[in-house]
């Protein structure tokens, strides 16, 4: 939890260079407001968060979308979705979009909350959004997609999208953004077969198959373990032409 305080109360900011006991001495007269502040009582959770915070986590520190509301009147706080806000103080973080769609789909679970031991988590980044966190692949810009273990929420505009899927335990791994950020990540090779079932391009796909190979991100036992797995379910638009060119792979 850092801040840093400008001349009056109202301007209580989360930044990246003073905890709250230097630059706010116990014994300082501003200290139980700041404390006790709404600003203060989300901070841990926003820092956590590249300094997002969804109305459903503030209310579980005890901040209501009143009070949410009224910091977003005053300045400190920006509103980027119905039920997401962002501390305005800090720089936006890289993958804005991403991130404001993952806390509202966290649906109130604190960034510190861990599923129990092999349980799926409620929200990964998958598709074309965990290839672009890889790097993996030229996929033209498309909206943040995820993994979630029940119905999400309606996209505002189409503004995201969800797959209700199953995840193996070794198919997503918790993987590390700048400033600090921690998302769940499906694995390089659950994101091809993903893109491959969600009829992406095929030649987007196996160029990104093939970058992948290169730069060794995927493992091709584990790959054609994902593969089996989605293979199994079949369904609409199951990828031969992914298959075959996994099989040349090998």
């Amino acid at each position: 939890m850092r801040y840093a305080l400008e001349p009056e109360p109202h301007a209580l900011h989360v930044t990246y260079s003073c905890s709250l006991s230097k630059c706010l001495p116990e014994g300082h007269s501003w200290y139980k407001w700041a404390m006790e502040s709404p600003l203060s009582q989300i901070a841990t959770i926003a820092a956590e968060q590249a300094t997002y915070v969804s109305t459903a986590q503030a209310a579980r520190v005890g901040v209501g979308s009143r009070a949410l509301a009224r910091l977003a009147a005053t300045g400190a706080l920006e509103r980027v979705l119905r039920g997401v806000y962002r501390v305005r103080a800090a720089p936006e973080p890289p993958y804005p979009e991403l991130l404001a769609a993952w806390t509202l789909l966290a649906d109130g679970r604190l960034p510190w909350e861990r599923p129990a031991r092999d349980a799926q988590p409620p929200v990964v980044v998958s598709h074309t959004a965990a290839a672009a966190l890889y790097e993996l692949g030229t996929f033209p810009p498309a909206r943040p997609t995820f993994i979630v273990t029940k119905g999400g929420r309606e996209p505002p505009s189409h503004a995201w999208r969800t797959f209700a899927l199953d995840l193996a335990a070794d198919e997503h791994r918790e993987r590390f953004l700048p400033q600090g950020i921690r998302l769940e990540v499906t694995t390089p090779e659950r994101t091809l077969v993903d893109l491959a079932w969600a009829e992406a391009d095929p030649d987007h796909v196996t160029d990104a198959l093939g970058d992948a190979l290169d730069r060794r991100l995927v493992d091709l036992l584990a790959l054609r373990a994902a593969l089996d797995r989605r293979w199994q379910r079949r369904g609409r638009g199951t990828p031969t032409w992914f298959r075959d060119a996994v099989r040349r792979a090998a």
